[in-house]
């Protein structure tokens, strides 16, 4: 379990730090990272991370239907860890 913890919290500082170049990007009128990657990295295990960024950055929160996403997405990838350590002992 503490093994996938520490991969959990790797891939979401690497999610963070993502989120966070965005916002540079964004604030320097520079090419973006899409939506679309964000929610890919909050099914995948690195939503805490681009949840984190969102709120401490103060970055597409006023984006709803995203927000939404991430959440949901962050939810069911941490579900399904737990649910997996759980069943297979991990």
């Amino acid at each position: 379990m503490q093994i996938v913890l520490c991969i959990l919290a790797l891939y979401s500082l690497a999610a963070f730090v993502a989120t966070a170049r965005d916002k540079r990007a964004a604030r320097r009128g520079r090419r973006r990272m899409p939506e679309k990657a964000m929610v890919f990295l909050s099914f995948t295990g690195a939503g805490l991370g681009v949840l984190a960024a969102f709120y401490a950055l103060r970055h597409k929160t006023k984006h709803g239907r995203l927000l939404a996403l991430c959440w949901f997405g962050t939810l069911a990838s941490y579900a399904l860890a737990v649910w997996a350590c759980v069943r297979f002992g991990v």
